[in-house]
């Protein structure tokens, strides 16, 4: 037995309204998420290609392939109670390596964390502890306070098994008196990296390279 033509004309016609509402209901969560970030797809390509020229002019610097180097943007939100938190609004890595951590970016946490609280940069730096913890040394009682830049214990470990070194950057608003947010550069661990000595913390870096960054993605965020 076959299916009449009127029943397959019928079918067509609701498969392709169902395709169309399927479409439209993915472009209005699009507008609702680009709406939570408070940052459209425009800016977030402008933002895209800042980052991108800063990996670029980081890796021969630093010594580091580009693929193993990652940046971050986050925007400051205010909350209603209590402390800031920080959104992501953009995570750059070439290899997708570390995932996100996970971890919940409020208030004085964290190297970004500290750089909005301090409106200048701040460097963590676990280059002499990374490679012990992922060898299996028990290192993280040795990592002075200083260090560890308000993360528990467990996030803590989590913070350095993957990374070497992080470099938080605050995006400043065009008058200078408020911060918007912070461009993260960080070095992860990896097997293929000999990272001996920390690189990042370079004042002619960061006064030629992540001020002028961060000025731009700032003008961004502003638009």
């Amino acid at each position: 037995m076959g299916v009449a033509q009127t029943d397959w004309i019928t079918a067509s016609v609701w498969a392709g309204t169902w395709a169309a509402v399927v479409v439209a209901i993915d472009g209005v969560l699009g507008l609702i998420r680009e709406h939570r970030l408070g940052i459209t797809s425009e800016k977030k390509n402008d933002i895209e290609k800042a980052v991108l020229g800063v990996l670029r002019v980081l890796a021969p610097h630093t010594g580091i392939d580009i693929v193993y180097l990652g940046a971050t943007v986050f925007e400051r939100r205010k909350k209603v109670w209590g402390d800031f938190k920080l959104k992501t609004v953009l995570r750059y890595r070439l290899d997708d390596y570390p995932p996100p951590s996970g971890i919940k970016w409020q208030g004085k946490k964290g190297a970004i964390g500290f750089a909005v609280e301090k409106k200048t940069f701040v460097h963590a730096n676990w280059v002499n502890y990374t490679a012990a913890l992922n060898a299996g040394s028990d290192v993280l009682a040795d990592i002075p306070q200083s260090q560890r830049f308000g993360f528990n214990d467990e996030e803590l470990k989590l913070m350095v098994e993957r990374y070497y070194e992080s470099l938080a950057t605050p995006i400043m608003s065009a008058d200078g008196g408020k911060v918007l947010g912070i461009l993260a550069v960080d070095i992860p661990y990896r097997d293929v990296l000999q990272h001996e000595q920390a690189v990042l913390a370079d004042t002619q870096m960061h006064q030629t390279l992540l001020t002028p960054a961060a000025a731009l993605i700032g003008r961004v965020l502003e638009r």
